[in-house]
């Protein structure tokens, strides 16, 4: 049986389903969708409530007009041209709904909105300063959520780097938008000269932390990923749309005691685990066993993808 429709029928089977999610899918979903960054040996459960196979997700409908008037010898004369269009809707090979037990910090925390003097959005490459983009995309991300952050929040609240990089991403995210390029190409110069807003961040109740079982929602895709096709480029690609789609719909992860994911509309990317005896992806160890080696590519390929909203699943 073809790699993709293998994985699609035990997904859609009960008694087969589990079998597709080892004990590190957990741990990578609670990364992918809420930051987490467990304690050693820690452990997070997922239970799969709901699926629902094949779902397309379609994008909202795209209108542009264009209008052009003369004045000519006294009479105004004009045309209007009128293009609509639909974006090809996305397809996920499913939907899975379920939980995650993770362990969190007992204080919750609340973004507010204070309205103030408009505040100039800087473009990406203010955001990047002097040296430009980092050329890691996690990295990179993270330092333009605290260069807005600093903007937005400024540097009085006593937060730390990472603290400010999560409180920029859950507020990105309740914005709808999941990475600080497509906040800024929206939001930012030329379309919008100024924000007036800044953000406060207060801590609630704090609390010893606790294990929750926390809800959440999210898209399937399955590449079997070849080498005569630049897959993974497209499959990224495919990947951006559907959190656009599943945003639209509205299909996100919900908010936890008023607490917006970092990521609300995570993707589980299924793909061949053979995929990783390729030597081209890095993170195997000098001096490895061949099978550790596999496991040490899949390791990093999982730990960045993470940071893009991405839960990679090998079968």
């Amino acid at each position: 049986m073809h790699f993709e429709d293998n994985v699609l029928v035990r997904l859609g089977d009960p008694s087969q389903r589990a079998s597709l999610f080892g004990d590190e899918v957990g741990e990578r979903l609670a990364r992918a969708t809420f930051g987490i960054v467990p304690n050693p040996g820690e452990t997070f459960p997922l239970k799969i409530d709901n699926v629902v196979l094949a779902v397309p997700l379609e994008l909202e409908t795209r209108m542009e007009t264009v209008g052009h008037l003369d004045w000519t010898q006294g009479r105004l004369t004009g045309e209007a041209v009128l293009r609509t269009g639909w974006a090809e809707a996305p397809v996920a090979a499913a939907l899975l709904e379920g939980t995650v037990t993770v362990t969190m910090a007992g204080s919750l925390g609340r973004i507010s909105e204070v309205r103030t003097a408009p505040i100039p959005l800087p473009t990406l490459a203010e955001l990047d300063g002097p040296a430009g983009p980092l050329a890691d995309p996690a990295a990179r991300e993270r330092a333009r959520r605290i260069a807005l952050g600093l903007r937005l929040v400024g540097n009085g609240t006593g937060l730390n780097d990472d603290e400010l990089s999560d409180l920029m991403a859950r507020w990105l995210a309740q914005q709808g938008y999941s990475q600080m390029v497509e906040f800024i190409e929206a939001a930012g110069p030329p379309s919008g000269a100024a924000f007036g807003v800044t953000l406060q961040f207060d801590l609630l109740d704090a609390a010893p932390p606790v294990a929750r079982a926390v809800p959440f929602r999210a898209a399937a895709l399955v590449r079997e990923a070849t080498d005569s096709v630049s897959w993974l480029q497209a499959a990224l690609a495919e990947i951006r749309r559907l959190k656009r789609g599943m945003l639209q719909q509205p299909l996100a992860t919900p908010p936890l005691d008023g607490i917006a994911p970092r990521d609300p509309v995570p993707v589980f990317l299924f793909v061949p685990k053979t995929l990783f005896e390729d030597a081209g992806w890095p993170g195997a160890l000098p001096g490895a066993s061949a099978e550790d080696r596999v496991k040490q590519r899949m390791a990093t390929a999982a730990g960045w993808l993470a940071g893009e909203g991405v839960v990679l699943v090998s079968v």
